[in-house]
């Protein structure tokens, strides 16, 4: 749970208080989870040892934001590095490069519904932080690609783009204008 509060004295008291109503009911606040952040950004300066936390895999922190040349420092969510550990952990698990007894579209169906989930909840806040997540799920195509076909990385590249340029619609993360440049594009 997030409590928000006016002042350290305010988030001080209601930590007691939960501590105390907790104890009631035999339970108790997770000693390293349990935390008094401090959200810095532009209008508030102080310095805390904490001014991060992670909730339902967004890391919240000071973070910089803005449009063309307003920039400014804003207390901001965007999916959290144990977000996308676990993304990582899951795409390695399903073990692409070795099903190469299936086809291009086999493999689209099985990554497609993974990343439009990460898209629509990751996405919804600070979405360059999905920046990385296209790139890695197109090095296991790559990969797939390679040992499917026997083929050397940059023919497998070179046909990639060609699928990429023809069907873009593909893969759900290239018809994505976050990842209109893919690294096929980019490598070839």
């Amino acid at each position: 749970m997030v409590i928000h509060c006016q002042s350290e004295h305010q988030a001080q008291t209601i930590k007691q208080a939960l501590q105390q109503r907790l104890a009631q009911c035999d339970l108790s606040l997770h000693p390293d989870k349990t935390k008094i952040v401090y959200c810095k950004d532009k209008n508030r300066k102080e310095i805390y040892p904490d001014v991060a936390y992670t909730f339902l895999g967004y890391t919240f922190k000071p973070r910089e934001a803005g449009t063309g040349t307003r920039c400014f420092l804003g207390f901001l969510q965007a999916s959290g590095n144990k977000a996308y550990q676990a993304r990582c952990q899951k795409v390695r698990a399903l073990k692409i490069s070795l099903r190469s007894h299936r086809s291009l579209p086999d493999i689209a169906y099985i990554l497609n519904p993974i990343f439009r989930g990460w898209h629509r909840y990751f996405s919804r806040f600070y979405p360059s932080s999905l920046n990385r997540v296209p790139f890695d799920l197109d090095s296991k195509i790559l990969r797939w690609t390679q040992k499917k076909y026997s083929w050397n990385q940059k023919h497998a590249k070179r046909s990639l783009l060609s699928v990429q340029k023809y069907q873009p619609t593909l893969f759900v993360h290239w018809s994505i204008p976050l990842h209109s440049n893919g690294p096929f594009r980019r490598a070839v």
